[in-house]
């Protein structure tokens, strides 16, 4: 019966690309319909354990998840030009489009994502002779979209909804548009790369409670990138019930941080609207050339047990609230 639809298993996944065949449209992987009721049955899992070459391709209902069993070589996967369509309140098996784990190098680029609970995921290193290598590659000129009426639950707590989430990997982020959700771009767990060029939009919605919180960019649990360069960070969201939005977040990591624009509708008192956030920097900083406006506060830092220098340079910063700060300081 279609509504007992299986998660469907292969160890490689390859589409025909026009580039190198006669095939000039696109193929369509989707969850089955109640053959009844035409309703949508349950989202499908499809799972890839060696490599993935995937373009021209619409993904609709279906979650695509790529890692490597022993004592296979490690996975890849090359995916561009694909579509990515769910309709939310099927998704019971991942909150993730794409969930890649323990996988040698990846490659996602221009395809689209819309209205799953959350983007692409990628992380868990692979081991080799004993030891652990991080996943490497690049997730570029993608977009991806959220419902914003829906929250994501999990023994009633509400979950965060990322666009892209790098774990334990050294992943280079470019060009890519994020719109909605609860932070844009995460990497954590020793992860690094690039983040660069990005366009992270939060819109009013209806899916955040009292006390939530929207990061354009975090960096947490002791990971680095030598540049978050060239992103957008806009917030349109100005609901009080939404707490705390921050541009870009550096925990218990560190970064350098150029040529970025943090922009702010209007804040409420009482609220917090940072531009950048700096926790326990794990390294010496560089903060240069970027421009924050109508926030309530543009820098907010606060030292570990072991301090460490941040250099702030030619950065522009302005508000329209009739009150706000600068740069708060922690040593008095």
């Amino acid at each position: 019966k279609s509504a007992d639809n299986a998660d469907i298993q292969a160890i490689n996944f390859t589409t025909p690309a026009s580039t190198q065949s006669d095939f000039d449209g696109y193929i369509s992987v989707q969850a089955l319909r109640d053959a009844n009721t035409g309703n949508i049955t349950p989202a499908q899992g499809l799972t890839v354990s060696s490599i993935a070459n995937i373009s021209n391709t619409n993904f609709y209902n279906v979650m695509l998840n790529i890692y490597k069993p022993e004592p296979l070589t490690p996975s890849s996967i090359t995916l561009k030009d694909a579509k990515f369509f769910a309709e939310t309140e099927s998704q019971t098996i991942s909150p993730y489009a794409i969930n890649i784990t323990e996988t040698d190098n990846i490659s996602i680029q221009n395809s689209k994502f819309v209205d799953y609970l959350g983007g692409i995921c990628v992380g868990l290193p692979w081991p080799i002779s004993g030891k652990a290598t991080k996943t490497t590659g690049t997730i570029k000129n993608n977009t991806i979209s959220f419902n914003p009426n829906v929250i994501i639950t999990k023994d009633g707590k509400a979950l965060d909804r990322v666009g892209i989430e790098i774990n334990s990997a050294n992943i280079n982020v470019e060009d890519n548009e994020i719109e909605g959700g609860d932070i844009g771009i995460m990497m954590k767990n020793n992860s690094s790369g690039r983040i660069s060029n990005n366009t992270v939009s939060f819109d009013v919605d209806t899916a955040s409670k009292k006390g939530a919180s929207k990061t354009g960019i975090k960096l947490s649990t002791g990971s680095s990138s030598l540049e978050i360069s060239g992103n957008i960070i806009i917030n349109e969201d100005d609901s009080v019930t939404t707490t705390s939005v921050v541009g870009i977040e550096i925990n218990a990591s560190n970064a350098n941080i150029y040529y970025n624009s943090i922009g702010f509708e209007n804040g409420t008192s009482g609220i917090i609207r940072t531009g950048i956030n700096v926790i326990s920097p794990t390294d010496t900083m560089n903060v240069y050339n970027n421009t924050i406006y109508n926030p309530l506060q543009a820098f907010n830092v606060t030292q570990g047990a072991l301090q460490k220098k941040i250099k702030m340079i030619n950065n522009i910063y302005w508000s329209d609230n009739t009150t706000y700060s600068t740069i708060n300081d922690t040593t008095k």
